[in-house]
């Protein structure tokens, strides 16, 4: 007879724990932050300048000429050049815009956008990654051929960026550069 009831056991207690245990209303509370302390106090001095370059093991490394810059293929879609910009002188909101061009002047990507730049502990502003999308295709006025992005590996091109704060004031600054594979 006990054997028969004891199957029921776990049954009847599983019941009342999920009853008893699970009927309570789960309650998320924020913990108190301090904005006032997070912010970062910039004051733009100086005359506006603008470095390009990369991010690697969290330090920035500067773009010289001839450097290469990889192109991967991006988990979104897509094959992107990231460049981390740093600028002097200027506001932390500021319109950024890049390109990417062959010496014929064809763009093969470009990006536009309005950005918000974090002050580095050395005292420049700094967008660590701008994402600059690459063309799937382009004609080159210098080649005939319509060309797609296996056709950039290897070749040179100029990375130029510019940024420009609402009263106009900006800085640019242009890289020659080597396309190539990550």
């Amino acid at each position: 007879m006990a054997q028969r009831y004891a199957i029921w056991l776990p049954i009847i207690l599983a019941a009342t724990v999920c009853t008893t245990g699970c009927s309570g209303d789960v309650v998320y509370i924020d913990p108190v932050v301090d904005q006032a302390a997070a912010t970062v106090q910039y004051e733009p001095q100086g005359e506006p300048k603008l470095e390009l370059g990369f991010y690697e093991e969290q330090l920035f490394d500067r773009l010289e000429a001839g450097d290469r810059v990889a192109m991967p293929e991006q988990a979104q879609g897509g094959v992107w050049v990231m460049v981390a910009i740093r600028a002097k002188g200027l506001e932390l909101s500021l319109n950024t815009e890049c390109t990417i061009a062959l010496p014929s002047d064809v763009v093969v990507g470009s990006a536009k956008d309005r950005m918000q730049y974090s002050v580095a502990s050395d005292g420049w502003i700094e967008v660590q990654f701008f994402p600059i999308p690459i063309r799937e295709s382009y004609n080159d006025p210098a080649e005939p051929d319509v060309h797609t992005i296996a056709d950039l590996y290897g070749r040179k091109a100029d990375l130029t960026c510019s940024v420009a704060q609402g009263d106009g004031m900006g800085a640019a600054t242009t890289v020659r550069v080597t396309l190539a594979r990550p």
